[in-house]
């Protein structure tokens, strides 16, 4: 991902992740605080080589082999958005190319992370 913007360029490069999924037990983490840290510290490693994450939240999905488990709560899913924007402006990114439109009340669909900035 990280050679891709050599290629392509800054805002180019947007993986979707799921997001959430690090705290499904019994392998995940057990706190939120521990999810969070180290949601936001592999997201730091790729916007600081100019990858933009996309998060997509985690849904338990009944008869998948992670079914019974339960949703990452809300305050991880607050903590690690927000912690998104903030290295997006720590780096000085440029908005993801097909979704330039960011900002509160401005983002084209259910995309939280576009929801946070200007």
């Amino acid at each position: 991902m990280c050679d891709e913007v050599d290629v392509f360029g800054q805002g180019n490069v947007s993986p979707c992740f799921v997001w959430g999924v690090e705290m499904c037990q019994p392998y995940g983490f057990k706190t939120v605080d521990e999810a969070v840290k180290s949601t936001l510290s592999g997201w730091d490693y790729l916007m600081a080589h100019g990858v933009i994450p996309r998060p997509k939240e985690w849904m338990v999905e009944p008869g998948s082999a992670l079914a019974g488990n339960k949703p990452a709560p809300l305050e991880f899913y607050v903590r690690t958005i927000y912690g998104w924007h903030e290295l997006w402006v720590k780096y000085a990114l440029p908005p993801v190319r097909r979704y330039p439109i960011m900002g509160p009340g401005r983002e084209q669909a259910d995309r939280g992370w576009a929801s946070v900035g200007y």
